[in-house]
């Protein structure tokens, strides 16, 4: 079976190499724990890789993305320039749509965002652009979608992800924030998905302390158990030694 290494040592220890090809995985965590940053540098790590992606951003605007970026030395330009990487701008297809808007505020709100037309540009970018190559998709963050539709719309888009990962072989990685949403949409995400990661951060003897674990991930030996990580100048390291 293909994998998909995420180009971060440890984390591919812990998955067995990398994600499975085909799945569809979740990265759930409160606000802040770090689930963007990681999505960027797998992101990174795959472009590095020879990997198409698509990149369905959805809270900042593609130029903010790109500074945070150049923080970790991560220049994206040249990729986008070979059409090895596409960009969806979703936050700024929004401010275009309330720009555009002569309604009243009140009927502003009542009209949903057309979440579904964001999917057509994925799908010529795959059929098109990179003719059915091997692909990696990311969509930050599926809260935006929750919170721009009616529950029943957004659990069918989630639905329409993961088909796309089967049509395409690819993976798909999504980030969720919780404890925003009522149990019911973590709960269904989570069995929509063929892998979670969940990241969490607590505070222990006046220390923070950034930790995830894998509940799931489907055709593969995974590391069933709490793992610390921190958040450097290059990103991302890990460690199994949780609370020494």
């Amino acid at each position: 079976m293909k994998r998909f290494p995420t180009g971060i040592e440890t984390l591919d220890e812990l998955i067995d190499g990398g994600f499975p090809r085909p799945s569809a995985i979740s990265i759930l965590g409160e606000v802040g724990v770090g689930k963007s940053l990681l999505c960027r540098q797998i992101m990174w790590n795959a472009l590095r890789q020879g990997v198409n992606v698509l990149f369905y951003l959805t809270e900042e605007p593609v130029d903010e993305m790109k500074e945070d970026l150049l923080r970790y030395g991560w220049d994206i330009d040249i990729f986008q320039k070979e059409g090895r990487l596409k960009v969806v701008d979703v936050f700024s297809k929004g401010v275009k749509f309330v720009e555009e808007s002569v309604m009243e505020p009140e009927e502003l709100v009542k009209k949903s965002f057309n979440f579904f037309e964001i999917l057509k540009e994925g799908r010529d970018y795959y059929f098109k652009a990179i003719g059915g190559g091997d692909l990696l998709v990311f969509f930050d963050s599926l809260s935006t979608v929750f919170l721009g539709m009616e529950t029943r719309k957004a659990l069918a888009f989630v639905q329409n992800l993961k088909w796309a990962t089967r049509v395409a072989r690819c993976v798909g990685i999504a980030t969720l924030e919780t404890k925003v949403h009522d149990d019911k949409v973590e709960n269904t995400i989570k069995s929509y998905s063929d892998g979670i990661i969940e990241m969490k951060v607590i505070e222990k003897d006046g220390k923070i302390i950034h930790y995830m674990n894998i509940p799931k991930m489907s055709r593969s030996d995974y590391y069933q158990g709490l793992c610390s990580y921190n958040i450097g100048k290059d990103g991302f390291t890990f460690s199994r030694q949780v609370f020494e």
